[in-house]
């Protein structure tokens, strides 16, 4: 469960997004209502760090908004950060608005198109609020002939493959609810979209630890409910559960590490930003050594005589002189 305001597990979660450079996060069950908010007041808001280039998409049970205040169970959002950001062509969220997943397109300089998903699976729950019954109350409007369960299902794989249908690469990061090796779900993602969950990619034939913590504190017999699903042509450089952390909720993050040229068709450079000494103009002294460096830059640099010459040819609309310089 995230939360927009001041929190702790939002301040873990951002201090932990900036340490680990991570370019990509999926949540689940944010258990956010953003109708009861400002457009303005989002995820990315809520964890950006500083200067840092940041965007989110979250998704939630639309149909569902009023009276309830700013909590409502379900929720799914996908995080982008530092330079995958400027790559983003397209987003978007389940169409049947309830909050099943959202995602992200990206694309590289060689045409090579990605989408990132964060899904999440309904588990049975009568009770009323639940993000099962919002489904089944869906269902139950439309007349369908089908279960959440399966509605879910066949919603995510027929979005995945309409994505296929037009050459995307796919990262799915989703809460299944069911065992990720030999689920329903898992199975048919495998069949039908040849998508395989990273970590048990990077070790066949194991597997991998409960990761959901019931509320009694017992963890749940399914073992690995959580999971990846990527592309077999996604060029995969390691994969791993992380521990539990009692700060940002009772599932284990999952993590996967892929090289960015797979995704991309491109090789990107990672920018280090130093960090910054703030300048005490108060202080006669530092003042005067601070602008004797810029005045010496300058003058080394020639940078009055560069912007002197630009103003006498300047004109408007500029001329071809100008603008070979």
């Amino acid at each position: 469960e995230m939360c927009i305001r001041d929190c702790v597990k939002a301040e873990r979660l951002k201090n932990l997004l900036k340490q680990s450079h991570t370019d990509v996060l999926g949540i689940q069950e944010h258990h956010i209502n953003f109708a009861a908010f400002p457009s303005s007041k989002t995820l990315a808001s809520t964890l950006r760090h500083g200067s840092d280039d940041i965007c989110s998409i979250q998704a939630h049970n639309t149909r569902e908004t009023k009276n309830i205040g700013h909590h409502q169970r379900g929720g799914t959002a996908v995080v982008v950060r530092e330079q995958l950001t400027g790559f983003i062509v397209d987003r978007g969220k389940d169409e049947k608005c309830l909050g099943m997943y959202a995602w992200y397109t990206t694309e590289g300089k060689t045409g090579v198109r990605t989408t990132f998903i964060s899904a999440y699976a309904p588990s049975k729950s009568e009770e009323y609020g639940s993000y099962y019954q919002h489904i089944e109350r869906y269902i139950q409007e439309k007349r369908l002939q089908t279960n959440s369960k399966d509605l879910f299902r066949n919603s995510i794989i027929g979005f995945i493959q309409k994505r296929m249908h037009r050459k995307h690469q796919m990262v799915l990061m989703m809460d299944s609810n069911e065992n990720v090796t030999d689920g329903h779900l898992s199975k048919r993602l495998a069949e039908e979209c040849r998508l395989r969950e990273a970590v048990h990619r990077e070790m066949p034939g194991r597997k991998g630890p409960p990761t959901h913590i019931s509320n009694s504190g017992s963890k749940k017999s399914s073992g690995s409910i959580d999971g990846i699903w990527i592309s077999d042509d996604i060029e995969l450089m390691g994969a791993s559960y992380l521990p539990f952390d009692k700060v940002l909720g009772d599932h284990r993050p999952v993590v996967v590490y892929i090289h960015m040229r797979s995704l991309l068709g491109t090789l990107l450079h990672r920018i280090v930003r130093h960090n910054a000494r703030r300048l005490n103009s108060g202080v006669k002294k530092h003042r005067d050594m601070y602008l004797h460096s810029v005045k010496e830059g300058f003058q080394k640099k020639k940078i009055e005589q560069m912007i002197g010459s630009l103003e006498e040819e300047a004109s408007v609309p500029p001329s071809q002189v100008v603008i070979d310089k």
